[in-house]
């Protein structure tokens, strides 16, 4: 069988083969015309390009590694896929590995990926991407990368993660927009940087409806349902007695409205609760009012990162982005 050459797409499209070689390996400068018809006429001729060779002749191949803990994920498939779909329309290849929340398995997979010499790799932040042998690694062999996720704290590259102070600060507003007074947050019980950020938009929400307050309230809790349920009601029992409280936590959002139940308040017009995360999946999931991270809006920001860094573009750059209220009954 005679094997299709890049001389092969150009006499089929009648354009030199240095147009060809451009748009197979994404040149800027080629129109996305021009670089969609080589790449269909490729792929019609089922043209293979030869990419051991290609990287050998520029130490850089026109591969993207992927390292996600898991694939079947609401988050992690989209990414998956986009970087998928966006590589392909720019001439490259993306190869993916599991990591299966498994240190060993994930830095394993960084190696595979950078003995294959790619161009960029495309790291999920909680694994490997926090990792510290993952990053001395990139940085000796120079691979530019984009973590994503909520655990990115202080990168040295370009990352991708959620704007929680915008976010908490978006979901505090809109319950004292609507006529909550006494607010309280329970936040989540372990240091993080995550948690930081809530905490200053709470905060950041507090100062402007609650100016005439003494003071904010935040209480730690853990993330059960019990545990919310417990710290609500100790809350709802002191002379504090919020009749709104913000969670961190969509288990501990649940165990709060058991609280206000017990107590027997009427959610929501006596009492109102918010939740900066997703309950489990379950029949009273659809009663919180909360908010919800677009994936497809994450895997945009980190497509522009990751070709941003491919183009050239120097410094890391950090990328937010905000999360969106998702209204159900038990808010205002």
């Amino acid at each position: 069988m005679t094997q299709i050459t890049q001389k092969d797409i150009a006499a089929a499209l009648r354009v030199s083969r240095e147009t060809v070689t451009k748009a197979l390996s994404g040149d800027p400068k080629v129109a996305d015309d021009t670089r969609r018809a080589v790449l269909d006429k490729a792929g019609a001729l089922g043209y293979t390009p030869n990419l051991l060779a290609s990287s050998l002749a520029s130490r850089r191949s026109r591969l993207v590694g992927v390292v996600v803990p898991h694939i079947a994920h609401p988050l992690f498939s989209v990414v998956v896929e986009e970087l998928h779909r966006e590589c392909r329309r720019r001439g490259y290849t993306m190869i993916p590995m599991i990591s299966l929340d498994n240190r060993q398995y994930g830095l394993e997979g960084v190696r595979q990926l950078l003995s294959m010499r790619v161009a960029a790799m495309v790291l999920c932040a909680a694994s490997p991407g926090s990792d510290p042998e993952v990053d001395r690694l990139l940085r000796e062999l120079d691979v530019p990368a984009v973590l994503f996720g909520p655990e990115v704290e202080n990168a040295s590259c370009r990352c991708v993660v959620p704007d929680d102070r915008a976010t908490a600060f978006r979901a505090a507003a809109y319950a004292l927009s609507r006529g909550y007074a006494r607010p309280a947050f329970l936040c989540g019980d372990t240091v993080s940087r995550r948690e930081e950020e809530r905490r200053r938009g709470y905060l950041d929400a507090w100062t402007e409806f609650c100016p005439g307050s003494e003071r904010p309230v935040i209480v730690p809790c853990g993330a059960s349902r019990d545990e919310g349920c417990a710290a609500a009601l100790r809350l709802l029992r002191s002379s504090q007695c919020p009749d709104f409280i913000l969670t961190s936590d969509g288990s501990v959002a649940l165990g709060v409205c058991d609280a206000a139940r017990m107590e027997g308040l009427a959610l929501p017009g006596q009492f109102g609760v918010v939740a900066l995360d997703e309950p489990p999946i379950g029949g009273e999931a659809f009663v919180l009012t909360r908010t919800v991270f677009s994936a497809a809006r994450i895997a945009d920001a980190v497509v522009d990162q990751l070709f941003g860094a491919l183009s050239g573009e120097t410094g890391p750059v950090r990328r937010t982005v905000p999360g969106e209220l998702l209204l159900g009954g038990s808010c205002r």
